[in-house]
């Protein structure tokens, strides 16, 4: 007997370098560890294996069907969900399923969380890029709207097209509300390399867990594999706050991994494709009388940023540039910070009030603009500082969502941003720090007064009658493993334009 465990030892020991290295049969090599890993905690645990799936723009019609929108995804970074299989005695909602895309029978995108279980998410990393993050999120729970809050208030009063984005109920089921509230801070390819010195393209292994003595039972077991302590990373979801359970009453769960601006397109889209990962879930016996062992509430990392307050009055001047070149401009709006009064996007703020949080991570500030409509020939310039030229993100997204669904339709990332005020150099100061981008149902004709940096809003994206929200996201500080502080940096400007 010993032998032949040592002999499996062996061979684990082997997989476990290989799978490191990229391996040519990686998904072998990634079965014969899951494998491992499962014989390890089935000695002692009740142990399923789910899969991995990649949730893409095509899964907006499921969404939709069963939520009413599309959580605002983002089309140039699709999300990766842990899919796992339901437990016996667990409580699935009907009203939630296939909310993700369909899933085989028996399992779900979302989950209740035993007090005494953990969901291990482990696999080789994709291809360097500018993000990856992991992070759990209270999908749904029970509850009502608190209509007495500041954001009820302000958004009934001031933008009431957009209260239900921010305060809705599950469609089928309206009982409960859709929280989609983070629980802590985000595992995140900084975190990742900081603490076991490398993070894309490794194999990595992830614990999400309200139980620690579930996290050491599953950390013992990845250590008789071998596998380093450096390279298990856990998310403890405290049960502050939150209502862990089983049953219908419970709060509904989900998991997501997100993936962007891949160094080489086409190998950050082989990983996507297949997906090296694996999905286990193990919780103690039912018949156990051990205690769960809950962890406290969640410390949130601090953010700081470079101030962009000294870039206050250049931005001023490429807004006034812009108006002058195109003879007309109106409507000048900021865009509102969603970190800011009286919105406040950290689940522990956002889930007592029963609001929608929208998936939010620490990992970026989040400015929305009101919506806008395009069918009277309206263009749109959007202007701003560039954080990655500020020193203040990895990376800058402007995304463009269709409000009836709340897609996103199109994004445009810092490398198309960047050098797009150059042309203004001559009367603005520092324009390598800004951006200006022009949004509009068709390009054609404006090169002149664009330069180019214009992106066409076609009938696919936003249909006649229809209109969209803009958004900006800045990505992860350098130097830190979180994003900026809003409070720090500017507010982007949404103008209409006109030619004289």
């Amino acid at each position: 007997m010993r032998a032949r465990l040592s002999l499996a030892m062996a061979g684990i020991a082997i997989v476990l370098a290989a799978c490191g290295s990229a391996p040519t049969n990686q998904s072998s090599s990634l079965e014969t560890l899951t494998n491992g890993l499962v014989h390890e905690l089935s000695a002692n645990y009740q142990v399923a294996s789910g899969y991995p799936k990649l949730y893409t723009q095509a899964d907006c019609p499921a969404s939709y069907a069963v939520l009413k929108n599309c959580l605002g995804n983002n089309p140039a970074a699709p999300y990766i969900l842990p899919i796992v299989p339901t437990w016996p005695n667990e409580f699935s909602d009907p009203a939630m399923k296939n909310a993700f895309g369909e899933t085989h029978p028996g399992d779900s995108a979302t989950y209740r969380l035993d007090p005494r279980e953990a969901i291990v998410v482990f696999g080789t990393l994709p291809p360097p890029g500018r993000y990856m993050g992991l992070q759990t999120y209270v999908a749904t729970q029970e509850g009502t709207f608190d209509q007495s809050s500041s954001v009820y208030q302000y958004l009934e009063a001031h933008i009431p097209s957009s209260l239900g984005v921010f305060f809705d109920t599950v469609p089928q089921n309206p009982s409960r509300i859709q929280s989609f509230s983070d629980l802590g801070n985000s595992i995140n390819n900084v975190v990742i390399n900081r603490q076991s010195g490398a993070s894309f393209g490794t194999l990595r292994f992830f614990i999400i867990t309200p139980d620690a003595a579930m996290d050491q039972a599953v950390r013992s077991a990845l250590g008789s594999l071998g596998v380093r302590s450096a390279d298990i990373f856990t998310e403890p979801i405290s049960s502050s706050g939150v209502r862990l359970g089983l049953d219908a009453s419970a709060d509904d769960f989900v998991t997501t991994m997100r993936y962007a601006l891949p160094n080489d397109l086409e190998a950050g889209n082989t990983w996507r494709q297949t997906l090296p990962l694996s999905v286990i879930r193990v919780r103690e016996r039912p018949s156990s009388a051990r205690a769960a062992q809950p962890y406290a509430a969640p410390v949130y990392d601090a953010r700081s940023a470079t101030p962009e307050a000294q870039y206050g009055g250049d931005l001023n001047d490429l807004v006034g540039a812009v108006c002058k070149r195109w003879g007309s401009c109106n409507g000048q709006m900021p865009m509102p910070d969603l970190e800011a009064p009286p919105f406040n996007m950290v689940g522990p703020a956002c889930r007592p009030i029963g609001m929608n949080c929208l998936a939010p991570t620490q990992d970026t500030p989040y400015y929305f603009s009101n919506d806008l409509t395009l069918d009277h020939g309206e263009i749109y310039a959007v202007v701003d500082t560039l954080a990655t030229e500020t020193g203040n993100a990895t990376y800058v997204s402007l995304g463009i969502n269709e409000t009836s669904k709340l897609l996103g339709v199109a994004n445009v990332d810092d490398p198309a941003l960047k050098g797009s005020a150059a042309s203004y150099a001559s009367t603005v100061h520092d324009t390598g720090k800004l951006f200006v981008y022009y949004l509009t149902r068709n390009c054609a004709g404006l090169e002149n007064l664009t330069g180019g940096n214009c992106l066409s809003i076609t009938n696919d994206m936003v249909p006649p009658g229809g209109s969209f929200k803009i958004s900006l996201r800045d990505y992860v500080r350098p130097g830190t493993a979180r994003g900026p502080d809003s409070a720090q940096l500017l507010k982007p400007m949404v103008m209409k334009v006109t030619r004289s």
